[in-house]
């Protein structure tokens, strides 16, 4: 059994099996402050982590920031 994270904002459990630690306020990279603070963590389904991480760095055709591009 993989060790449980969390629970996912959905209430589901987070494991490292299934999940990811997201960071809240999105982070440039490991230099960025925020990409080691704790308090911006939280555990994520990996599923919910690739949509919020597309919806706010683009791809899935989603634009940076959010919303859909249109076709």
């Amino acid at each position: 059994a993989s060790a449980r994270v969390g629970a996912c904002g959905c209430g589901a459990e987070v494991n490292a099996g299934n999940g990811a630690i997201d960071h809240i306020v999105p982070v440039s990279g490991p230099s960025d402050p925020l990409f080691w603070d704790t308090s911006n963590h939280q555990p994520l389904l990996r599923g919910h982590h690739s949509r919020k991480t597309a919806m706010q760095d683009g791809g899935f055709g989603h634009r940076r920031g959010g919303g859909v591009k249109s076709l």
